[in-house]
């Protein structure tokens, strides 16, 4: 793993960990916050793994990794 990977999990990690900590009010905004964070890393590691593929492409992969995601939980969050 590269160093910008370790600061990048060690910083992700620190801002988990915070909203941890915070109270319920805090941590029920902070959830959205967290959701972006993760959408934005995910969409680096495609971008890193494919660097020509276009937004659409990289939309349409997020949500079909989040769609496995929500399988893999047994649907939760989904309609």
């Amino acid at each position: 793993m590269s160093t910008t990977h370790s600061l990048q999990d060690a910083l992700f990690l620190e801002k988990v960990q915070a909203a941890r900590e915070r109270p319920f009010e805090e941590k029920f905004l902070a959830g959205g916050q967290l959701f972006e964070a993760a959408i934005e890393r995910m969409r680096m590691g495609i971008l890193m793994d494919h660097p020509t593929t276009t937004e659409e492409e990289i939309m349409s992969e997020i949500k079909r990794r989040l769609a496995i995601s929500r399988q893999l939980e047994g649907g939760r969050g989904t309609q």
